[in-house]
């Protein structure tokens, strides 16, 4: 994410897991055959990340390198394309269900100076944070971390990824059109521009993922910064570089002195 992370480690765990819970809710029951279809998926996904995603709606809201919910909501639907099980609503359900077993399993945690750098950032301007988690699991964690969210204003169920339109755009250097009608992401940010009296080019928005957080909020005004992850491709870490009112970030410091 942006302002938190998690260990390579608990990474691969909730992957495995995730794998595994498949496996045994599927009616395929050849361990071998899973498997390979397993590795075939991973391995094509991870040779051409540009062209996948997770694709609630039939078109990819939030690329396979996103994070671990993304990555396997990603390649789960595949494994069983492979496999011969065609889509359905029951389908659809075993998918559901299996991610939502394993949501609570990633042991997510602040970035290193996350604390300082929101208490920095409050000094220059009204803070929001806008996720698409319900509050009651985000304010613990900032709290945990010794973040004094009473300096914050918190935004949940932002829903980034959620699309009510086909409008897209080419962004050069982007893999694939970027869709910018997320229409549960625009209410929130026009609350804050309403709740702060301000217009949105007087707004600035930082995010991890070019595609689901920061692509619509730029098209509409917004000066944007691009918290790259270190994991993400190049073509993620570049596509800001091209775009006025826009400027990658290495670390979140770097927000402050632009």
């Amino acid at each position: 994410g942006t302002l938190t992370t998690f260990s390579s480690k608990n990474f691969r765990d909730f992957e495995r897991d995730y794998k595994e819970r498949l496996f045994k809710v599927t009616p395929f029951r050849d361990r071998k055959d899973f498997n390979y279809a397993w590795m075939s998926v991973v391995a094509e996904v991870d040779k051409n990340p540009g062209e996948y995603g997770w694709s609630p709606q039939g078109v990819i809201v939030s690329p396979v390198y996103a994070d671990p919910y993304s990555r396997c909501s990603t390649i789960g639907p595949r494994v069983l394309d492979n496999l011969g099980i065609p889509s359905s609503c029951e389908r659809d359900y075993i998918l559901d269900s299996v991610f939502r077993q394993g949501y609570t399993d990633l042991r997510v945690s602040l970035k290193e100076g996350v604390p300082k750098f929101l208490e920095n950032l409050s000094k220059k301007g009204k803070v929001y944070i806008v996720t698409n988690s319900a509050l009651n699991g985000v304010g613990p964690i900032l709290a945990r971390g010794g973040v004094n969210v009473s300096d914050l204003v918190l935004k949940g169920n932002a829903q980034k990824w959620y699309l009510s339109g086909t409008n897209s755009r080419e962004i050069e250097g982007f893999p694939r059109p970027v869709f910018m009608d997320r229409s549960e992401y625009y209410y929130v940010i026009q609350s804050i521009l309403t709740q702060e009296g301000i217009d949105v080019e007087d707004l600035g928005v930082i995010d991890d993922l070019f595609e689901m957080g920061l692509a619509m909020p730029h098209d509409e005004g917004a000066t944007v910064f691009h918290a790259v992850n270190p994991w993400v491709p190049d073509f993620e870490k570049n596509v800001t570089l091209g775009l006025e009112r826009a400027a990658p970030v290495n670390c979140l410091e770097e927000v402050l002195d632009i």
